[in-house]
């Protein structure tokens, strides 16, 4: 007779191991320390989630179907999760700020909505199938920050340029882990986005 699996309890899986995994990582945590932590064994936990990756999986694939579909729609499928990180952000012939503004109301997005899995995703998930996204990302952010160079007429020193992608992300999860409120995160990013991208950058509510 098949397992019948309860909603409530599936869903205080995934509620303890998100915590866990916020903590210590996708990596360092194992399935024994998040049955203990939901209070079952760990052959029940099984029954609902075959592996750790499912279960992780059940937590972030949401916002990653989410980032994908923002960035679809406000770069009208011209950059999506699908594209391979080099060269995504080919600005020839697109208004630069244009693309800046795009990017903000993506990112404004998604840590409104989805805080905690963002850390997870950008910083919690080595190990996992997804997890060279902060890498990726940077090397995304890398490719908007080569075109700005070459935008201001400046000489393009990859160097200089991956030094700002790293410290742009850095700053990213700082302002995603420490901001107080929805409000302070939106505020905290049009100031880093001004700071970085040296151009004056508004959202409107149209990212809610």
């Amino acid at each position: 007779m098949p397992q019948i699996q309860k909603e409530s309890v599936k869903k205080r899986i995934m509620k303890e191991a998100k915590a866990a995994f916020l903590i210590a990582g996708y990596q360092n945590t194992s399935m024994r320390q998040i049955a203990q932590k939901s209070d079952m064994t760990v052959g029940n936990l099984y029954r609902y989630f075959e592996n750790k990756a499912s279960l992780f999986g059940a937590i972030v694939d949401p916002l990653l179907e989410e980032v994908d579909q923002v960035l679809t729609e406000t770069t009208k499928d011209w950059v999506s999760l699908k594209t391979a990180p080099v060269g995504v952000f080919n600005l020839e012939g697109k208004p630069f700020q244009e693309a800046i503004i795009n990017m903000t109301r993506f990112l404004v997005r998604v840590i409104r909505q989805h805080r905690d899995e963002s850390i997870l995703v950008l910083s919690k998930s080595s190990g996992y199938r997804y997890g060279n996204t902060l890498q990726d990302t940077v090397g995304w952010i890398h490719e908007v920050f080569v075109e700005r160079e070459r935008a201001m007429g400046r000489k393009v020193l990859p160097i200089y340029t991956k030094a700002l992608a790293s410290g742009f992300m850095e700053s990213l999860m700082v302002m995603i882990q420490e901001s107080k409120s929805d409000e302070e995160a939106e505020l905290a990013l049009m100031q880093l986005i001004e700071n970085y991208f040296q151009i004056p950058v508004q959202t409107d509510n149209s990212v809610d």
